[in-house]
């Protein structure tokens, strides 16, 4: 049956989607870092720098682990080993995270498609 704490939990769950999608966008931008060249001025010529610090970000970071536990929590949520709230809670979390995944996606193409276009020739 359907309450009030139903529907604030299912916006909860939203929010929390919102920022868990702040913070996983931040780890796949710190593991895009750890595997990239590095180099400049003072460093030399570009060289992978940071391969060594990989498997501390991938394994120390807390979002995978987060990742995880959201994913094995759905599971069970939706597959009513726990309370119909949790079911709510857990649907507006990946609801957020779709949102805020489809909005990347886009800013992520009209970024390219800017870079990439090009100037045009006043004739």
């Amino acid at each position: 049956m359907f309450d009030l704490t139903h529907a604030a939990l299912g916006i909860l769950g939203f929010f929390v989607g919102l920022s868990f999608w702040t913070q996983f966008t931040r780890w796949v931008v710190l593991m895009a870092t750890t595997g990239s060249k590095h180099g400049g001025d003072f460093l030399g010529p570009p060289r992978r720098r940071l391969l060594w610090a990989v498997p501390f970000v991938a394994v120390l970071h807390p979002v995978p682990w987060r990742l995880g536990a959201g994913v094995i929590a759905s599971f069970m949520s939706f597959h009513n080993a726990a309370g119909f709230g949790w079911t709510w809670f857990f649907g507006g979390l990946w609801l957020g995270v779709l949102l805020m995944a489809l909005t990347t996606a886009v800013v992520l193409a009209r970024v390219r498609r800017v870079k990439t276009s090009s100037p045009r020739q006043n004739s």
